[in-house]
This record gives structure tokens, C-alpha cells and sequence, in this order.
């Protein structure tokens, strides 16, 4: 039986959902990736815990 990959009321939910800034989302994707990164990056409440 053929079925659809999202249903109508997920893409009406989906069209109401506010747009991301491009800004944002650069952030997320040129930040810290690894554990150590986040720890050591500059301003990290508690210091270096590594």
C-alpha cells in the first residue's frame, strides 16, 4: 500500500514554523564541534578542564 512521506498536517505545521536566521545557523555549523573545544574555548565558565 503506497503511503506518503509527511502528512498534510506535518507540512502545515511546518509552514507555520518561524524561519532560522542564516547567522545562526553559521554559528552552530563553524562552532566548537569536539568535547575538548567547547571546554578550552575562551570565556568557558569553570576554566580548562582538560
Amino acid at each position: 500500500m503506497p503511503s506518503r512521506k509527511t502528512t498534510k498536517a506535518a507540512a502545515a505545521a511546518a509552514a507555520r514554523m518561524p524561519s532560522i536566521p542564516k547567522e545562526l545557523v553559521d554559528q552552530f555549523v563553524t562552532g566548537p564541534m569536539s568535547a575538548e573545544a567547547v571546554l578550552n574555548r575562551p570565556g568557558f565558565p569553570g576554566g580548562s578542564l582538560v
